[in-house]
């Protein structure tokens, strides 16, 4: 990491950190699940092929693929199509 003088490399490690939290609430539910030998990998690249982080590129796949299944799923209606619409997130967090 670069430091500067004044800190400024600091602070914006700070604001990241904090913007990562905020967007973390609006998915509260953990999925957990093992894999066979090199899927983590796999998914790294996959994601980083996106420009996108490999939280994001589960969520995207996996939702995809319940889509293709027939499951209904709330809509997502943030500023990136990638965020639960308010209704959704009330009842998950209800």
């Amino acid at each position: 990491m670069l430091v500067t003088r004044n800190g400024n490399v600091r602070r914006l490690h700070r604001r990241l950190i904090v913007s990562a939290y905020r967007r973390a609430k609006n998915f509260p539910e953990i999925v957990r699940f093992r894999a066979e030998p090199g899927l983590t990998g796999a998914i790294v690249g996959a994601a980083r092929q996106q420009r996108t982080s490999a939280g994001e590129y589960l969520r995207r796949a996996l939702r995809a693929q319940l889509v293709a299944d027939g499951v209904n799923l709330p809509p997502l209606d943030g500023p990136d199509d990638h965020t639960p619409a308010p209704a959704a997130a009330a009842r998950i967090a209800a």
